[in-house]
């Protein structure tokens, strides 16, 4: 057998129910490495079955310059799971152009993914997207980690769009709005006494 006959192979068992064997072929897959990134490539892409984000998942350890084109793309796939497993691979690469440009454009399960990564980056190039993510997306979840990120990311002169939100109807935006109030203002007492 050929390297390419044997990946095929172990492709076709991502898709197993056995999630031994699942794992099994993952080890593999991901030992085998670069030789391996154009069929699993092709596999992420045909959106099938479990192998689609298996492939996602072995690409994403594979880190190679296809694998992180290929993952960059699927950011805004039609497979959340998929979405989700190229945010996070995204994000740990430090990829915050890709990120930022994606975030208007995916599901809001991925937009918490990248926002997450936003946050462990700490691009200030991120604010100002996140700003408007925050007074744009109806969903508290998002307002949440847009809060948190920005309370981390920013300074003083978020504190104006925060501060509604200590009013927000949901638990969570509240509480991560008081604590990004707290970091920023405590930032505004630091400059003023200096």
């Amino acid at each position: 057998m050929t390297v390419d006959t044997d990946v095929l192979i172990l492709i076709n068992q991502l898709d197993d129910n056995d999630i031994d064997v699942r794992q099994a072929a993952k080890r593999v897959l991901i030992n085998i490495g670069e030789p391996a990134t154009e069929q699993l490539i092709e596999a992420m892409y045909a959106l099938r079955g479990k192998r689609c984000w298996e492939a996602a998942s072995i690409l994403s350890q594979i880190g190679t310059p296809a694998a992180r084109q290929a993952l960059s793309k699927m950011l805004v796939s039609p497979n959340i799971m998929v979405s989700q497993i190229a945010a996070s691979a995204v994000a740990r690469w430090g990829m915050t152009d890709t990120l930022l440009a994606a975030l208007p454009e995916t599901h809001g399960m991925v937009q918490l993914k990248i926002v997450d990564g936003l946050e462990k980056i700490a691009d200030p190039r991120a604010v100002a997207p996140l700003r408007v993510l925050l007074h744009t997306t109806e969903s508290p979840a998002l307002r949440s980690a847009s809060i948190q990120a920005l309370g981390v990311l920013g300074g003083p002169e978020l504190i104006p769009d925060i501060e509604p939100y200590v009013d927000d109807a949901d638990h969570h935006v509240r509480k991560r709005a008081n604590a990004a109030l707290e970091r920023l203002h405590s930032l505004l007492n630091l400059s003023d006494t200096a």
